[in-house]
């Protein structure tokens, strides 16, 4: 495997997004809470996809707000 394709920042995101998901999971494994959610948890964000029925703009500012890793 070339060394450049390792450090392509699509691979570099997505390795990130992997990274934040096994800590989330980690870290939500210790707190002893049920795992159904957890999984309501995980969608939760999706739900701003409805905000573009009422606008476009307003869709696409509330589904970035919340897909933010801040």
């Amino acid at each position: 495997m070339n060394i450049t394709k390792l450090f392509h920042p699509l691979v570099l995101l997505r390795v990130e997004g992997l990274a934040l998901f096994a800590a989330s999971v980690v870290l939500y494994s210790l707190t002893g809470v049920s795992w159904w959610l957890f999984a309501l948890l995980l969608f939760t964000p999706n739900v701003a996809m409805l905000s573009y029925f009422i606008s476009k703009p307003l869709g696409g500012m509330l589904y970035n707000l919340v897909h933010t890793d801040c």
